[in-house]
Parts: C-alpha cells; structure tokens; sequence
C-alpha cells in the first residue's frame, strides 16, 4: 500500500501546486472520515439492534439486522484505507521520495543527452576524418 500512495502522492505534487496539494489532502482526509464515521454508527446501530431483538427471542429479525450490518463494515474498511492515504499525503518522506524521483528523472535525462552527444562527437570525427583524407587527396592530385 505505500508504494501506492507513494504514486498517489507524486502525482498530486507533479501536477499541482503545494496549496492544491494540501486542499486535496484535507479533502481525502474530510471524505475518509465522513466514510469512517458513517460506517461506525451504522454498525454499532446494527449491533446494538441485533443484541436487543436477540434477547427478546426474536431472533429472525436479528439475524436480518446483522445481514444489514456488512455494508458498513466494508464503509469502515473503506472510510480508514481514505483517510490512511489522506495522511500519508504531503509527508516529509513523500517530499523526499518525490525529491528522489524528480533527481532520478534528472539523472536519466542527463545522461541521455551525453550519450547522445557523444554519439555526435565520434560523427563530427568521422566526418573531420573523411574531409580531412579527402582533402589531401586533392591537393596531392593538384601537386601533380
């Protein structure tokens, strides 16, 4: 998962500004709560529900409300993988990894443009090369 979010997080800062990076934190944040706190409510509504038509031996519609209860729990579980990313957003060691993968880019754009210039060198000597034995060439040819 932060490898994930490692991606989620180098993503935001190449494509927005530091102030809408924090804006979308603060909505993963907001929205992963909202999820949380729902899911929290609901279940504990279910579950206390389900205790209190358990004991009262009416244990059919129990057993419904306990059915009712799965959804928010997949709420919770979804409402605290929200908000876990929301946190990791914008830390000191997502900077620093986003830091590490813009050197990285840098460092690769760096040495293709040597490989490519030396690739040119060795084309320019050849070049010399050829006018320089073609060069010759001719003023041996004049001399004569």
């Amino acid at each position: 998962m932060e490898n994930y979010i490692e991606k989620i997080n180098n993503k935001i800062l190449r494509k927005c500004s530091y102030e809408q990076a924090a804006k979308i934190k603060k909505i993963y944040l907001i929205l992963g709560g909202c999820f949380l706190g729902v899911g929290i409510l609901g279940f504990l509504g279910c579950f206390v529900t389900f205790f209190v038509l358990f004991f009262n031996f009416d244990t059919e519609k129990a057993m419904i409300f306990w059915f009712v209860a799965i959804p928010f729990m997949l709420l919770i579980i979804t409402g605290s993988v929200i908000t876990r990313i929301g946190d990791m957003l914008l830390t000191k060691q997502g900077l620093q990894s986003y830091e590490k993968a813009l050197l990285k880019k840098a460092e690769l754009k760096e040495e293709k443009r040597l490989k490519k210039v030396k690739h040119l060198n060795k084309k320019i000597a050849k070049l010399k090369t050829k006018m320089a034995g073609g060069q010759k060439s001719k003023d041996k040819g004049g001399e004569k």
